[in-house]
């Protein structure tokens, strides 16, 4: 069998990592083979042409099966989401099982390599303490995050993957990135909390360490990690060390909006929204503008070393000004932001 990859899978390629990994794989010129779920919302991948899709979920393993049926390498890009800061057991639960179902998939279609996307919410602190140096990819949690529903999550997937990787299945490579800016991204996450700030919706602000990354970068790693990435290994995928203040403001003055006006501390903030989701959860309406996981990642936010990454995968940092250029022209061009006509200032059009 070949060590380079030749047939590529992209499960989760409706998402906003997922479909740049599609993008990156399509112009380097790989017949690409998607998944998506029968509720996603398939209008950019459908547009591409070139990509092959076809129906998949984390909870049918025989669906799994079949979508990996000659391919060599399969992209993760997809995993449970805890929409709701709540009943972690539960969520834990689930998002461990879709890994179950994707690496038992993976065997019995004889697929090469997985390429997991998790997330940099697994890096610890260093045993000196946040901030004592930026974190790499050796550092983990003593203590993990037990509050954080998000963090338990992430934790739990990244473990199951990379523990269940050898041994007579797919080798198993995760890549970890930071808050992901980008073309494609509205639906969720960084992206979101710039729409927000657009439409002004932000009912106040919470500062707080982040680090930003162009989502095409992270992507980009994403298929190097398949040919270069050291099995059992992971890699963080990060770009800009920067607070989150500095990113509402510098993202402000780019759309020609004020930022709201009232700071709330982080751990206020963090206990309001904390009650709010537990509401929001019980009654099935709505979430907060500022989700609990947005606040979890400032909560335990430090900065991030992507030397590994950069040296082995060749990751690219695209400027913080560029990246925010990229995103907002992205949607800007595509009807997610339009003038309101009071003021000039724009508004969301999700």
């Amino acid at each position: 069998m070949s060590t380079r990859m030749e047939r590529p899978l992209v499960i989760g390629g409706t998402g906003f990592i997922g479909f740049n990994v599609v993008l990156s794989l399509v112009d380097r010129g790989y017949q690409v083979r998607a998944t998506r779920r029968e509720s996603s919302v398939a209008l950019l991948l459908r547009k591409q042409k070139a990509v092959e899709k076809v129906f998949a979920d984390l909870a049918d393993p025989d669906s799994l099966a079949k979508a990996m049926v000659g391919r060599d390498v399969v992209f993760m890009a997809a995993g449970h989401y805890p929409r709701y800061s709540v009943d972690a057991g539960r969520n834990v639960a689930e998002a461990v099982a879709g890994v179950r179902n994707v690496l038992s998939a993976a065997r019995r279609a004889g697929v090469r390599r997985v390429v997991y996307t998790s997330s940099v919410t697994t890096i610890g602190w260093p045993a000196k303490g946040r901030g004592s140096r930026p974190a790499n990819e050796a550092d983990r949690w003593a203590n993990p995050p037990r509050d954080s529903a998000y963090f338990m999550v992430k934790e739990a997937m990244e473990a199951e993957m990379l523990s269940a990787g050898g041994g007579g299945g797919p080798e198993v490579v995760a890549v970890c990135p930071t808050g992901c800016l980008g073309e494609y991204g509205y639906k969720s996450g960084t992206g979101f909390f710039i729409l927000a700030l657009a439409h002004g919706l932000l009912p106040y602000w919470v500062d707080g360490p982040v680090n930003i990354v162009y989502a095409r970068d992270a992507a980009d790693a994403h298929v190097e990690a398949a040919d270069r990435g050291e099995p059992g290994s992971r890699y963080i995928l990060g770009g800009h060390d920067v607070s989150a203040g500095l990113l509402m403001r510098e993202a402000a003055k780019r759309l020609g909006v004020d930022p709201p006006s009232e700071e709330k501390p982080l751990l206020e903030a963090h206990a309001s929204n904390l009650a709010l989701e537990a509401e929001c959860a019980r009654t099935g309406k709505g979430r907060p503008v500022i989700p609990v996981e947005f606040l979890d990642m400032m909560r335990f936010g430090q900065p991030f070393d992507s030397s590994l990454a950069r040296r082995m995968l060749g990751l690219r940092t695209t400027p913080l000004k560029g990246i925010l250029e990229k995103t907002i022209g992205w949607y800007e061009g595509n009807g997610f932001l339009k003038k309101s006509g009071k003021g000039g200032n724009p508004s969301i059009n999700l």
